[in-house]
């Protein structure tokens, strides 16, 4: 199991982290791995808005994003006008070759930069560039990639034993911490119904013999006027 500070942050009202790796041990979490943070401050999310064939090859083609106005060589056939991706800029530690990046000059045609793929990224085997349009949405680009899904923050990578299913969540592990006076636990927020008129509905729960307490909720379900 994965966690974060900042993911620990929103069920956990602490400011000082100090000694929170022996806190966790006291709970009866053993610590598997404690990844750092990945100097990512030349990776960014960025918009391919123009495309060109390359002037001198057949393969290749040419692009802008909405980093710069520089000209990016990239050889993937599945870049389209509009989509969203990774770019690394120049002086870039590629993460699965952990190679810098150098401004070259391809068939003639100077790159300043790479769109990455998900192997380049060190997130799976798929050698295509990474759409995160198609992945998560539509989102702001020409954002630096560490403050995407917590790439600044240290990851603490968990063993949890059989035992200790209250802590095979983050909101679980938060109560612990809680409980050893290690930060104070922020309460959940509750979506409350609104009061609306109900309707008369019944149901015969099919239960086998060894189940021992029902819980249920009366729900309201408002008639919309179907748009088709």
């Amino acid at each position: 199991m994965k966690i974060t500070k900042q993911w620990l942050q929103e069920y956990l009202d602490i400011d000082n982290f100090c000694n929170f790796e022996s806190k966790l041990m006291q709970i009866g979490i053993e610590i598997k791995e404690i990844i750092k943070p990945t100097n990512l401050d030349k990776f960014f999310l960025v918009t391919i808005k123009e495309i060109q064939s390359h002037p001198n090859a057949d393969k290749l083609k040419i692009c802008k994003t909405t980093h710069s106005e520089e000209w990016i060589v990239c050889g993937a056939p599945d870049i389209y006008v509009g989509m969203q991706c990774i770019l690394a800029t120049v002086g870039a530690m590629i993460p699965n070759t952990q190679t810098v990046l150098k401004d070259v000059i391809i068939r003639g045609v100077k790159s300043c930069g790479m769109l990455c793929s998900e192997v380049e990224l060190g997130l799976s085997e798929k050698n295509q560039i990474f759409d995160l349009k198609k992945a998560y949405g539509l989102m702001n680009t020409n954002t630096p990639l560490q403050k995407f899904a917590c790439f600044d923050d240290t990851i603490y990578d968990l063993e949890i034993t059989p035992n200790r299913s209250d802590l095979l969540s983050v909101y679980g592990i938060a109560r612990a911490l809680s409980q050893i006076e290690f930060g104070r636990l922020k309460n959940l927020p509750v979506n409350r119904l609104s009061d609306i008129p109900s309707t008369n509905a019944f149901f015969t729960p099919n239960l086998p013999e060894d189940c021992w307490k029902l819980y249920g909720i009366e729900c309201t379900v408002q008639n919309r006027q179907s748009p088709f």
